[in-house]
């Protein structure tokens, strides 16, 4: 039993099946991999690092680890493109509501 009443016994019966595994841990290695296109392509940081995203998110809530350079992923961020975004959502707020919003 895992901390809160929960069972473990939906990972224990993958972790039995080898084939299963070996999958698993190739397409793992083959994604990992591939990430180096990530630092080339501009499709690549579209798709691949929103998926490292999910792909942590999935190993924290199914093994509870916390892998601590997550947020090493904010550098392919395109911070313009936010920057706008942000802007564009505090130009239609009353002013009195902007001047909050851009203090912090």
């Amino acid at each position: 039993m895992r901390s809160g009443g929960t069972s473990v016994g939906g990972n224990l019966e993958f972790a039995a099946r080898p084939l299963a595994c070996w999958c698993v841990g190739i397409g793992t290695r083959l994604f990992e991999f591939g990430l180096v296109t990530a630092l080339f392509s501009k499709w690549a940081r579209w798709v691949l690092v929103p998926l490292v995203a999910v792909f942590h998110l999935g190993i924290l809530l199914s093994m509870n680890l916390v892998f601590l350079n997550v947020p090493q992923l904010l550098v392919f961020a395109n911070w313009d493109v936010l920057a706008a975004w942000f802007n564009s959502l505090v130009r239609h707020l009353p002013a009195s509501e902007q001047e909050n919003a851009l203090r912090y």
